[in-house]
C-alpha cells in the first residue's frame, strides 16, 4: 500500500514538478536542453538536479523499453544489471543492488501510460524499509526521478527528465572529502576554499560523460554531434 501511495503521489505531481523547475508545456515548441546540471552545496549536504528536455530519434516504444530494461543505466548507476534483486507488483517494481563503491540502491519505480502517446516513469529511493535493512557500512542517496516521454507526430519522442540526487548519507555534517571519494574524486591536495567548486565541476563532468557514453551514445543510436558537445552547464553558487 505504501509503495502504491508513493508512486501515485509522484505521478500526480509530474506536471507540477516539471513546471516548477522551469520546463515549458509538453506541447510548446522550445529549445532543446540536452542536459542541465545544477549542484548545490550546503552545510547539511549536496543536491544534484538534472534537467533534460530534447527530441530523440527513438520511437516511444524504444524509449520506454530502454528505461524498463536498463533502469540502472537510465539513472546513471554503475552496477551489473544481472545483480539486481527485483520485487514486482503490477506496474510497480522495487530494485535493490549494491555498487562497487558500497552504495546501497533500493529504488522503487513505476510505469504509467497516459494514453497511447505518453509514458511516465517515476522513481524514488526508499531509505527506510522495514522489510530490508542494509549493512551499516553501506551508504545511500535520496533520489527522486521523473522520465516523461511523449510521441511526436513524426514518430520521434520528446523526452523530459527531472532528477534530484542527494549526497550519500553520512553521520553528522557533510564531509566533502568523503562525498568526493564516493564519486571518484580526491580532494586531499585541494585547498578547503576550493573544495565545493571542485566537487561541483567533477559531478557535472561525470554526469555528462556518463550520459554520452551510456545512454544517448551509443545505446540509443545517437551520433555524438556538436549539439551534444555543446552541453549546457549550470553551476549553483
Amino acid at each position: 500500500m505504501a509503495k502504491t501511495w508513493i508512486t501515485q503521489r509522484m505521478i500526480h505531481n509530474t506536471d507540477a514538478m516539471f513546471q516548477q523547475h522551469g520546463f515549458v508545456s509538453r506541447d510548446d515548441q522550445c529549445v532543446d536542453v540536452w542536459c542541465d546540471v545544477d549542484v548545490t552545496v550546503s552545510d547539511t549536504g549536496t543536491l544534484c538536479k538534472i534537467r533534460r528536455n530534447f527530441i530523440s530519434p527513438q520511437t516511444l516504444e524504444q524509449s520506454v523499453a530502454f528505461v524498463r530494461e536498463n533502469w540502472l543505466e537510465a539513472i546513471l548507476i554503475e552496477a551489473p544489471q544481472d545483480s539486481v534483486i527485483h520485487e514486482c507488483d503490477g506496474n510497480t517494481k522495487l530494485g535493490t543492488v549494491i555498487t562497487s563503491v558500497g552504495e546501497y540502491i533500493h529504488l522503487l519505480w513505476a510505469e504509467f501510460h497516459q494514453g497511447p502517446d505518453r509514458c511516465t516513469f517515476v522513481l524514488r529511493h526508499i531509505v527506510d524499509d522495514d522489510a530490508q535493512s542494509p549493512s551499516a557500512h553501506l551508504h545511500q542517496r535520496s533520489r527522486n526521478i521523473w522520465f516523461d516521454y511523449t510521441r511526436l507526430a513524426d514518430g520521434r519522442t520528446r523526452k523530459r527528465v527531472l532528477s534530484f540526487v542527494s549526497n550519500c548519507h553520512f553521520s553528522g555534517e557533510l564531509d566533502l572529502d568523503a562525498e568526493a571519494s564516493m564519486t571518484g574524486l580526491s580532494l586531499v591536495d585541494c585547498p578547503d576554499h576550493l573544495k565545493e567548486t571542485r566537487l561541483r565541476q567533477h559531478v557535472v563532468n561525470l554526469i555528462h560523460c556518463r550520459l554520452r557514453s551510456r545512454i544517448d551514445y551509443p545505446a540509443a543510436g545517437y551520433t555524438l554531434n556538436k549539439t551534444m558537445q555543446d552541453c549546457h552547464y549550470s553551476l549553483a553558487g
